[in-house]
């Protein structure tokens, strides 16, 4: 089941982070990035980072360690 890691502001940094986590072997997944594009503005809900739940402990520490934060 896949559980929200992160919420971040900017795609940018979702994208960065996901990079992160897949290079360390974790699946990550950026969900509402085609939101702005239907409804303007909505960009403020932010990037959901999503993992498995049994990835979530070790994805945290990892960007945790990277200093990336939402």
């Amino acid at each position: 089941m896949l559980v929200v890691l992160r919420v971040f502001s900017l795609p940018a940094e979702a994208y960065l982070a996901r990079s992160i986590l897949v290079e360390e072997g974790i699946e990550a997944t950026v969900f509402d990035e085609g939101m702005s594009s239907l409804y303007p503005g909505v960009e403020a809900l932010g990037y959901r980072m999503m993992v498995d739940e049994k990835d979530f402990e070790h994805a945290e520490k990892i960007l945790s360690k990277a200093k990336l934060t939402p």
